[in-house]
């Protein structure tokens, strides 16, 4: 949001009142309301002696015949326009940040499982596993259990991948030399 519309977005927030100037405001954040003040002692103390053609954006309920034409050219909004869209950007950019945050925390939750959640899997199979995909498990939750972290489920699959590749590998390479063998006798 540029300077003087997040300025002027604060003094909404906190004094709702919608201001335009000229110039630059002597503070960087907005003070409080003060009961009692006039506004030329709220013009000195928020915006500062630099500032000057204060406008205050005032509810009005216009004549009847009123050409709108003449609303526009007396009510010029443009800086409250601007205001509004740069406090537009500012709440997508809060939306955005939310959505990232989520799909962090969501990454985090799911990218590690409890040794536990392991341990029970492999005893629902434990009859119908063989003794080295046990083994290999049993290994990780060891590892889980001693340095008290949870289970990567990157270095899990990484693992599990590297694993039956080189099973697969060793099975190729027997049925390669059983066949050569055959080709020969």
């Amino acid at each position: 949001m540029a300077a003087k519309e997040r300025y002027c977005y604060q003094i909404l927030k906190i004094h709702s009142v919608i201001v335009d100037f000229d110039g630059k405001p002597h503070l960087s954040k907005v003070p409080g309301v003060i009961q009692g003040e006039t506004f030329n002692q709220w013009r000195k103390r928020i915006l500062g002696p630099e500032v000057d053609n204060v406008v205050v954006y005032c509810p009005q309920e216009p004549r009847p015949q009123t050409r709108m034409h003449n609303l526009r050219v007396a009510n010029s909004a443009r800086h409250v326009e601007r205001m509004f869209r740069e406090f537009g950007k500012t709440k997508d950019n809060k939306k955005q940040k939310a959505v990232d945050d989520a799909i962090a925390d969501t990454t985090a939750k799911f990218s590690n499982v409890p040794w536990e959640t392991l341990e029970d899997l492999l005893a629902e199979k434990q009859h119908s596993l063989e003794p080295s995909i046990q083994d290999f498990f049993q290994r990780f939750i060891e590892y889980s259990r001693k340095s008290e972290e949870d289970i990567s489920i990157e270095k899990l699959l990484n693992e599990l991948i590297d694993s039956y590749n080189s099973a697969a590998r060793m099975f190729r390479e027997k049925v390669n030399k059983r066949s050569e063998c055959k080709l020969e006798a």
